[in-house]
């Protein structure tokens, strides 16, 4: 495997470009001890040993270092891994070892989630955000079914939060006529991830309250 090219990236490392081979970086330091320089044909054996004895380790540390300032899923751990040149072998190794460690468990980071934001959020809402972090649904629904053993009542929860939301924009809505002001709220709770069946149950709840019209 030849190096096509070694591009710096600040004063202190830089990117190490093969043919054929993923890239990686090095310190200086690391460059001088393994002889590198563009143009140069270097072994397998080499190779594998600046992968397995210098980034792997540090990839690691780097991981665990993200780690130590917060939660992280798999996705998202990755993309960060990514950003930092590290060969995709390698974060997936990394990856392995650090779940297999418990330091890393998306099931874990879906319930802590849920946990923090029920009575807030909308169920239908917290599945969509998990998602977008890179949450398998069966990974989201275990969390769900986890939460539920430890006796937290997930429809509850949702009711709680609907009504938060549904009478804070009732209360910003300025206009008098009661199809206009129904129709936004379920088109607000909608948008919140809240069911047509729990937004009509509060207007209908808000109506016998304060005795309006049934057509409400």
């Amino acid at each position: 495997m030849i190096i096509s090219e070694i591009r710096p990236i600040d004063s202190k490392k830089a990117l190490i470009i093969f043919d054929e081979e993923p890239s990686f970086r090095l310190y200086k330091g690391e460059i001088r001890r393994y002889h590198l320089k563009e143009g140069l044909e270097i072994s397998e054996d080499i190779y594998l040993e600046i992968l397995n004895k210098v980034i792997k380790p540090r990839c690691f540390k780097r991981a665990m270092f993200l780690l130590s300032k917060k939660d992280y899923t798999v996705h998202k751990l990755k993309d960060k891994l990514n950003t930092a040149d590290y060969p995709e072998d390698i974060i997936d190794r990394t990856i392995e070892e650090l779940i297999s460690l418990k330091y890393l468990d998306d099931i874990r980071f879906a319930e802590n989630y849920i946990n923090f934001r029920h009575g807030s959020m909308s169920l239908k809402n917290m599945r969509q955000k998990l998602m977008l972090m890179g949450i398998s649904k069966d990974d989201i629904e275990q969390a769900i079914y986890n939460l539920s053993e430890y006796n937290i009542d997930m429809d509850s929860s949702d009711m709680i939060a609907a009504k938060k939301d549904f009478y804070k924009k009732l209360k910003r809505i300025k206009d008098v006529d009661e199809r206009v002001v129904r129709n936004k709220l379920y088109s607000f709770m909608a948008s919140k991830g809240y069911s047509y069946k729990i937004t009509g149950e509060l207007i209908e709840e808000f109506v016998n309250n304060n005795n309006y019209d049934k057509n409400y």
